[in-house]
């Protein structure tokens, strides 16, 4: 099938019947159902539509709200058009989406009309608020109404923007300085942190992510399904335990607690918070570099090349 906009003016999802309708522009309709891969149970979400012109994904949700996400160009760079990515942390979207719903719940009115200011910029395309991984992991913890305003509220602003998995991030940014430590940097990978990619925030190892091997019908409908996705994991009414990053936490507060109970004078315990890093990390250098050089060889390096 030949994906142009000179052929389509509408693709449109409806989740609760499980069909999907191509408005041509031409005119003629085309009804199909939707293959199983692309119907979730029991979601949130009603309908996703494509708008070929605008390059929008418009989707409503069961209780009749409406999100406008940015679609996804994988032939070119992420479109921000000069505005500036804001991330906004946690703990502040629950103002945001006081502000957005009912302003008068914001009692301090600096903070009222800071959060009013954010929600025009980002509305108003002057600024990008991307979503990330931590985002999904804040509203998990929360259920009800509080839940679907916050998440609805993160999934207007950030209008499909994502923040790449971070360990994606990590492993170009391992990538990279393998490619340094050989001179190796030309023609290297690019890899955008803010994109509107779908899955990008879940990670390419997952089977939500699309790679550039991703047949190109396959990347459309990711596209067009992927809003729905997140948005159904930001506003479902169950609460979810936070295991991931609980156990994240938990890990490194042990790392420091160790490293601090040796009284190690400052520099000797950065030697030693390096050196755990290192052992924790190596795999990663270790494949990179062996892909890079088509070696299983890897160099020894002393603690001032590390630093």
């Amino acid at each position: 099938m030949v994906i142009s906009a000179d052929r389509f003016k509408y693709w449109h999802v409806d989740y609760q019947t499980g069909t999907l309708r191509i408005v041509y522009q031409s005119g003629e309709v085309h009804d199909a159902e939707l293959e199983t891969e692309y119907r979730p149970t029991n979601s949130p979400v009603a309908t996703s539509t494509f708008d070929w012109e605008k390059w929008w994904i418009l989707s409503t949700t069961t209780r009749n709200d409406l999100i406008i996400t940015e679609g996804f160009n994988p032939t070119s760079p992420p479109a921000l058009k000069g505005r500036p990515s804001v991330y906004l942390d946690q703990n502040r979207w629950r103002t945001v989406a006081d502000a957005m719903h009912d302003p008068l719940r914001v009692d301090n009115l600096d903070e009222r009309h800071a959060a009013e200011e954010l929600i025009i910029l980002a509305s108003d395309s002057g600024i990008v608020l991307p979503l990330s991984t931590g985002h999904l992991l804040e509203t998990a913890g929360l259920h009800g109404e509080l839940r679907y305003e916050i998440g609805l509220a993160m999934a207007r602003l950030a209008g499909g923007w994502q923040i790449r998995h971070p360990l994606d991030l990590w492993k170009h940014e391992v990538d990279r300085s393998i490619r340094l430590h050989l001179g190796l940097t030309k023609d290297s990978p690019v890899l955008h942190p803010i994109v509107t990619e779908p899955g990008a925030l879940f990670g390419r190892d997952t089977s939500l992510s699309i790679t550039d091997k991703t047949p190109n019908i396959d990347k459309f409908m990711a596209m067009l399904t992927m809003p729905s996705v997140i948005l159904s994991q930001l506003i479902d009414p169950k609460k979810l335990e936070k295991d991931p990053i609980r156990k994240w936490v938990r890990h490194h507060e042990t790392i420091t607690a160790q490293i601090c109970a040796t009284r190690l004078p400052k520099e000797q315990r950065r030697q030693l918070a390096r050196r755990r890093y290192w052992n924790e990390n190596i795999n990663f250098y270790t494949t990179a570099y062996r892909r890079l050089t088509k070696s299983n060889d890897f160099p020894t390096f002393s603690d001032t090349d590390l630093a």
